[in-house]
């Protein structure tokens, strides 16, 4: 479906709980600030969520790329599962509590923890924005997003698109902010890799969750 096909979705429905989520760079943050302008949802944004609720508590953030894994994805550590679930409930709960519906926007992956944030949530729906093709708006919104990198600063970019990048292009990018075809062939290379994951994190939505809408960029 399209953005407009999902925005109706959600003025059709009104959930109290909305969880819009996908690959980096795939619009999710734009299409929720829209949707909270327009149906004055409160969106808590769950990588805030892990950074207040485990990173800084437990003082990890020499190792924030291994807690974003293992919270989103991986499932292996017990305490920070338990520590992010109850924190984003307690945010959901504050809002939805006064009547106000609740946007959650990140890249949570895990079914069973989306399970145990949703418990109590009947109505909740899930839009997964998902790349139909790897030179799609997508590989655009890919390129802008590293144009906005700097030596210091990786522009929210996930570590595995750093893999993708050669050290010395990027420090020549810095000096000179041009996309050289080296760097162009490195970021098309993961725009190709995260497309094929983000199949297969779509397959395994269908699989486990019910309330899920598709919506194609």
């Amino acid at each position: 479906m399209t953005d407009q096909e999902a925005t109706q979705i959600v003025a059709t429905k009104k959930p109290s709980l909305l969880y819009i989520t996908g690959k980096t760079s795939t619009g999710k943050t734009t299409f929720a600030m829209e949707l909270s302008k327009r149906y004055g949802y409160h969106i808590v944004v769950l990588d805030e969520v892990v950074k207040e609720a485990i990173i800084q508590p437990l003082k990890l953030e020499n190792k924030q790329g291994d807690v974003f894994v293992s919270v989103y994805r991986m499932n292996d550590r017990p305490e920070w599962i338990d520590r992010f679930v109850m924190a984003v409930r307690a945010r959901i709960e504050q809002y939805v509590s006064q009547g106000v519906p609740v946007l959650i926007e990140g890249a949570l992956a895990n079914t069973d923890t989306i399970a145990r944030i949703f418990a109590g949530y009947p109505d909740a729906q899930v839009l997964y924005f998902h790349p139909k093709a790897e030179h799609s708006r997508y590989a655009q919104n890919l390129q802008k997003r590293f144009m906005g990198t700097n030596a210091t600063d990786r522009n929210g970019l996930p570590n595995g698109f750093w893999k993708h990048i050669p050290s010395e292009a990027f420090t020549q990018f810095c000096a000179d902010r041009v996309i050289t075809p080296e760097l162009q062939q490195a970021i098309d290379a993961y725009c190709r890799e995260s497309t094929k994951e983000s199949h297969q994190r779509l397959a395994m939505f269908r699989q486990h969750l019910s309330d899920l809408h598709v919506v194609e960029i």
